[in-house]
């Protein structure tokens, strides 16, 4: 699937898992979500790809657009499924669902990847209850979002799974080691490296990762950031605040959309991952960076602490401040930290495997198609 982001790859990767259950999926894609001025006029689809690269999933959804709306319609009243998968993390979703529940006559269950926007939306919550309100069945993948759907829709069957590790890329014969990954990329030879990666939001609170990054220098901690990601929010803003910070030479900027080949080089590269969010649900970059034995460092909020165990898979601050935070990435740098991690690490992914979750999932959805 080419459209860009960490959803898009889970429905891609869910889409797969189903199929190796034998499960028969038929894919309905977007050919847009957000109106140009929320995106700057950013590309919607990953660089280097093609509508055609998706032919097996026609793009047929614009949330915008409602003559779209009667196109999948027609769509899935041709495929005729017992039930219709419906992933939500966005309120401006919300339209275009009603109207497939209200019209298409079919079973719906709702994938929840947040209940309430990240970003603060007037009414976001009122209308995904409306929304829920017409669901035969809702599926989680944390505990904070699996309440939020209990408090607010008591009435449905819900279903409470986990977000799975990712499977690393693996490029050519033999994956990348740190010091290759570090050559490529230009960085220093030498660690530690701490990555943020994704999407660079106001609620990801990447100017406390940098005021903790202060700290640290303060307490001659020696330690360098990568910052991989598209800019929501101004460049020059936090390129200023490093300068006058006094960590301008320990803090990488990789601006733009990081493809898979350069994310797996990111993930390589870096010793501990960070992320210093202000709000969350869960978080597929946690499960990247176990996917290539990383370990994370988390700030207590929502679902992100719900992943990690504490001392073992990474280090959860114990609260949301800079302060707080410049300690966990202290602990996280520890000698034999890291190497302890990864044994953690493998057995988390055990437990949270891509085969486990379309297993429970099936058997779930089997459940609410049943007359």
């Amino acid at each position: 699937m080419p459209i860009k982001g960490g959803i898009a790859h889970f429905s891609s990767r869910l889409k797969a898992g189903l199929e190796s259950e034998g499960v028969m999926v038929n894919g309905l894609s977007f050919k847009r979500i957000y109106p140009s001025f929320l995106t700057a006029g950013r590309p919607f689809f990953e660089p280097g790809t093609l509508l055609a690269d998706s032919s097996e999933e026609p793009l047929l959804i614009d949330p915008l657009n409602p003559l779209t709306w009667f196109a999948a319609r027609r769509e899935l009243a041709h495929k005729a499924p017992d039930l219709v998968l419906l992933a939500y993390w966005n309120v401006i979703l919300v339209p275009f669902y009603l109207f497939l529940e209200k019209t298409c006559g079919l079973k719906t269950v709702f994938l929840m990847h947040n209940f309430s926007s990240h970003e603060r939306v007037p009414f976001d919550r009122v209308l995904c209850r409306l929304m829920l309100r017409h669901a035969d069945a809702t599926v989680t993948l944390s505990g904070s979002v699996h309440d939020e759907v209990l408090l607010h829709a008591p009435f449905l069957r819900s279903c409470r799974l986990y977000h799975p590790s990712a499977e690393p890329l693996q490029d050519g014969e033999r994956p990348k080691s740190k010091h290759d990954a570090r050559v490529e990329m230009g960085l220093d030879s030498d660690g530690p490296w701490l990555l943020f990666f994704g999407y660079i939001r106001p609620y990801k609170g990447l100017d406390m990762l940098l005021k903790a990054l202060a700290l640290l220098r303060g307490r001659s901690v020696r330690v360098r950031l990568l910052v991989a990601g598209e800019f929501h929010q101004p460049e020059h803003g936090f390129r200023r605040l490093t300068r006058e910070l006094g960590i301008g030479d320990i803090v990488r900027f990789m601006p733009g959309f990081a493809s898979q080949s350069l994310a797996a080089s990111c993930f390589r590269a870096a010793d501990v991952v960070v992320l210093p969010y202000l709000k969350a649900t869960q978080s597929g970059v946690i499960q990247q960076a176990y996917g290539y034995d990383r370990p994370v460092v988390v700030t207590p909020v929502g679902g992100l602490r719900e992943d990690v165990i504490d001392g073992e898979t990474g280090i959860v601050a114990r609260h949301c401040d800079a302060c707080s935070l410049a300690h966990a990435i202290e602990r996280s740098l520890l000698p034999g930290f890291y190497r302890t991690a990864a044994l953690a690490i493998a057995g988390y992914r055990r437990t949270h495997s891509w085969a486990g979750l379309s297993r429970s999932l099936k058997l779930f959805l089997e459940e609410v198609a049943a007359p």
